[in-house]
C-alpha cells in the first residue's frame, strides 16, 4: 500500500489536554513507511459545554464517503462506521495505546495507526495541604457517561432503562430476543446513542407479536444494527428528536418503523426495509408516520411532525 491521498489524519476531537503526557503520532501507509499526522486536541468545554474525563475523547478519520471504516483499540476491535464523518468514541485508562482505522478503497485497504499516552492523574504535593475545593459553577453540564458494551439481552433491557444523556450503548454481534423499550430520555445537546454491526439483531421472537424495539424516551440516536422476525420493527410513541440511522429491518409481520403518537423532529435515513406484512398483508408498511384518524386519541389528530425521511431502501412491503 503507498501512501496517497485518502490516507488523512485521525483527528481527536474532544480530549482535555490534562489527559496527554506524550502524544507520537503517526499514519502508517505500508510497512515501510511513516508520515507525521496533525492532530487537533480540544478542550472539552467546546462540546456543548461539557468537560472530557482523561483518557475519553472522539477520535475521526477523514475516510472517503462510502467507506466502512472500523476502529481497532490495542488490537480489539471496537466496532465500525458506515457514515462520514467516520467517528468513534474512545474510553480508556493511563498508559501508552495504539489506535488503528482500517477502510478500503479501489485501490486497496488504507490504514491509520496512532500511537498516544494518557497520563495518569497528577499526585498530590507531599506535605502540602490540598488546596480548598472550588465552588461549584451554577448548573454545570453532566459530563460524559461513557460507553456501556452489552453482550445479552438482560443487559441491554438494562441498560435501556438506566441510559443517561450522552452515553453510548455498544451491541456486541449476536441476536437478542426479548422486550426492548429505551424508556430514557438524552438530551438536545447529549442524546443517548445505541448502535452496533447489521450482525447485532434485536427481535421478539416472533413476526406474530412484539416490538423489536420500542422508543418512549426523546433524543436518541440509533444506528447500525438489525431488527428482525418480530411483528413490527421500530416503534416510536412520544419520542422526540429520536433519528435512525444505517439500521436493516426485515423479515417483520406488519410495519417496519413507525413514528407515532407525538414522535416529532426525528428521522431515519440510508437504511434497508424489507420483507414486511408477514402476518398482516394489508399493515406491512415499510415507514409509517403518524396513525390513521381512527387511531386518534379523544379525535385529537397525532402530531408526529417533521420526520426526516432520506436515502433509504425499501423492498417487499
Amino acid at each position: 500500500m503507498s501512501s496517497s491521498p485518502l490516507l488523512r489524519a485521525l483527528v481527536v476531537r474532544s480530549v482535555t489536554s490534562a489527559a496527554i503526557a506524550a502524544l507520537a503520532l503517526s499514519a502508517v501507509a505500508g510497512p515501510a513507511t511513516a508520515a507525521t499526522v496533525p492532530v487537533i486536541l480540544a478542550d472539552g468545554s467546546a462540546l456543548a459545554g461539557t468537560s472530557q474525563p482523561d483518557g475519553v475523547f472522539t477520535a475521526t478519520v477523514n475516510a472517503p464517503s462510502g467507506s466502512k471504516v472500523k476502529f481497532k483499540l490495542d488490537g480489539t476491535y471496537l466496532g465500525q462506521d458506515l457514515r462520514a464523518p467516520y467517528s468513534w468514541p474512545i474510553s480508556t485508562g493511563s498508559g501508552p495505546h495504539k489506535l488503528s482505522a482500517r477502510w478500503e478503497t479501489p485501490s486497496g485497504r488504507q490504514e491509520t495507526v496512532t500511537a498516544f499516552t494518557v497520563a495518569p492523574p497528577a499526585p498530590r504535593p507531599v506535605g502540602k495541604p490540598a488546596a480548598p475545593a472550588p465552588a461549584p459553577a451554577p448548573a454545570p453540564a453532566p459530563a460524559p457517561a461513557g460507553v456501556v458494551r452489552v453482550s445479552t439481552a438482560a443487559a441491554l433491557t438494562s441498560a435501556l432503562r438506566t441510559a443517561r444523556p450522552g452515553q453510548v450503548i455498544d451491541l456486541a454481534d449476536g441476536r437478542y430476543i426479548g422486550s426492548f423499550t429505551a424508556s430514557a430520555s438524552g438530551t438536545t445537546a447529549a442524546p443517548i446513542t445505541l448502535r452496533g454491526s447489521r450482525a447485532a439483531i434485536l427481535s421478539s421472537g416472533s413476526t406474530s407479536s412484539g416490538y423489536g424495539l420500542h422508543v418512549t424516551g426523546s433524543n436518541w440516536r440509533i444506528t447500525g444494527l438489525s431488527v428482525s422476525s418480530s411483528a413490527k420493527g421500530i416503534v416510536l410513541d412520544g419520542s422526540r428528536n429520536t433519528v435512525i440511522t444505517s439500521v436493516d429491518i426485515g423479515t417483520i409481520g406488519a410495519e417496519a418503523v413507525h413514528f407515532r403518537t407525538g414522535s416529532s423532529d426525528g428521522g431515519i435515513r440510508d437504511s434497508v426495509i424489507h420483507d414486511t406484512g408477514l402476518k398482516q398483508p394489508e399493515y406491512g408498511e415499510g415507514i409509517y408516520l403518524g396513525s390513521a384518524k381512527s387511531n386518534w386519541t379523544g379525535g385529537v389528530p397525532d402530531r408526529s411532525d417533521r420526520i426526516t425521511v432520506s436515502g433509504n431502501r425499501i423492498v417487499n412491503t
